[in-house]
């Protein structure tokens, strides 16, 4: 049976909180914009085909949360990405210094096409990052650099486009190819499956939350065994007891 697309990517969106990186998901994905600040938690992701010279491509785009306290957990999703934006917010260049960690996470995690976003282009009066600083990041990371305003809508395209245009040069030199080469087995998840990761991974980041709470101040510092604890098990949803205790559900 001959599939529905002729490459699945998985692109991610990383940055900072309140990068306005949601934003920029949802606009490409849905064309939608809300002004209201609504903080991922977890995993979100979004799908969109698309053609690029003659040929479809399928694109599941994860968003991650910006949170710091999630940071070690959400880096996980990392793994089999094939690109990756790294968003920041133009108007704060404390979001922009934040934003140059997010490269050193991938340098970790593996070989992939990577755009520097500059989001919330549209507040021009508000803006604190000059775009030569930010091209100077990119260009030191091996990225590209685009600026665009999930408000108004310009600008998210490109930055999309150019990504998976990135990915398809970095795996098959020059143009698409007439052979296709398949997609890595992990990458070809169907969406219930990744639907089923999401709230499994949604499920620990809160039972996190709540064993720290617990715990208090000792629980923040003991936070890599807790992670340790709660992902002992993969495939099982988890809960915290009133005194701390990890259980099966």
């Amino acid at each position: 049976m001959k599939s529905e697309y002729d490459y699945l990517m998985k692109l991610l969106v990383v940055g900072p909180e309140r990068s306005g990186k949601s934003s920029l998901m949802l606009r490409y994905a849905d064309n939608s914009f809300h002004s209201e600040y609504l903080p991922t938690i977890g995993i979100d992701f979004k799908c969109r085909t698309l053609t690029i010279e003659g040929r479809q491509v399928k694109q599941s785009v994860w968003d991650t949360t910006g949170q710091e306290r999630f940071r070690s957990i959400t880096r996980s999703s990392y793994r089999g990405a094939h690109g990756t934006i790294v968003a920041f917010d133009l108007t704060s260049a404390e979001s922009f210094g934040k934003a140059e960690s997010f490269f050193d996470d991938l340098k970790q995690s593996g070989d992939s096409a990577i755009v520097l976003a500059g989001c919330k282009a549209d507040l021009v009066a508000e803006r604190e990052v000059k775009r030569e600083d930010a091209e100077k990041m990119a260009e030191s990371r091996g990225a590209m650099y685009l600026e665009a305003s999930a408000k108004t809508g310009e600008g998210v395209e490109a930055v999309f486009l150019a990504l998976a245009r990135a990915i398809i040069q970095k795996r098959v030199p020059s143009t698409i190819p007439k052979q296709i080469p398949a997609p890595a087995p992990t990458a070809r998840l169907s969406l219930d499956e990744l639907k089923r990761q999401n709230k499994i991974l949604a499920n620990r980041l809160e039972a996190v939350q709540r064993l720290v709470t617990i715990l208090g101040a000792e629980g923040s510092a003991m936070v890599d065994g807790i992670r340790k604890a709660i992902f002992a098990h993969p495939d099982q949803r988890v809960d915290v007891e009133p005194d701390g205790r990890v259980k099966l559900l």
